[in-house]
């Protein structure tokens, strides 16, 4: 799942038409109030993230996501920092290599996968619930 904001900063037609195309991905409206709310409740944890990198973990918080998925190191760190103070079970963040390693142990995707994707990576940010 992604948000719509988020979903804005993908650039490639190619990219945007495979996910709309999806049976995988859902595009979520957002809600600007509840935003403007989880804004602020980031600011008061001195959390600080650009408007659409905080998309990323509104919309984890929103959908109680199991994972936060991310190639952006500081939407990482907020993630956890965000989910050990309201002590959440859920919203564990991962890299996206770390998520194509959990892929590859489930054994979903051969090593020769798991190694061309992880050194040649080039996804944003996702959400996962």
């Amino acid at each position: 799942m992604t948000s719509t904001e988020n979903f804005a900063e993908i650039l490639s037609f190619r990219t945007r038409r495979l996910l709309e195309l999806s049976d995988n991905v859902q595009i979520i409206e957002d809600d600007m109030d509840r935003f403007s709310v989880f804004s602020q409740e980031l600011k008061d944890l001195r959390c600080h993230l650009s408007k659409k990198d905080k998309h990323v973990v509104c919309l984890a918080r929103e959908l109680a996501a199991d994972y936060v998925v991310s190639s952006d190191l500081m939407i990482f760190n907020v993630a956890e920092k965000y989910r050990r103070y309201h002590q959440l079970n859920h919203m564990s963040p991962l890299t996206t290599v770390t998520l194509l390693q959990y892929i590859f142990q489930k054994q979903s995707i051969d090593a020769y996968t798991l190694l061309e994707k992880t050194l040649m990576s080039r996804e944003k940010d996702y959400t996962i619930s």
